[in-house]
């Protein structure tokens, strides 16, 4: 999992194999162009919501 906001993230995302790209809610149209998922922005958590999304099993213990 690899996240971004930046419009100078957007290469980072289209040419590593990060398995799923985010983008942040907030981020550029550019970065989110090329991200394979957008999360809520970084006023709204947006990191934290990925990570209980794609990583549930490291938060129900």
């Amino acid at each position: 999992m690899h996240i971004r906001a930046c419009c100078n993230d957007s290469s980072l995302l289209s040419k590593i194999d990060v398995g799923t790209g985010l983008a942040m809610g907030n981020a550029c149209d550019e970065v989110r162009a090329v991200a394979d998922e957008i999360t809520l922005d970084n006023n709204s958590d947006g990191i934290a919501e990925s990570l209980y999304r794609h990583l549930p099993e490291v938060f129900t213990n």
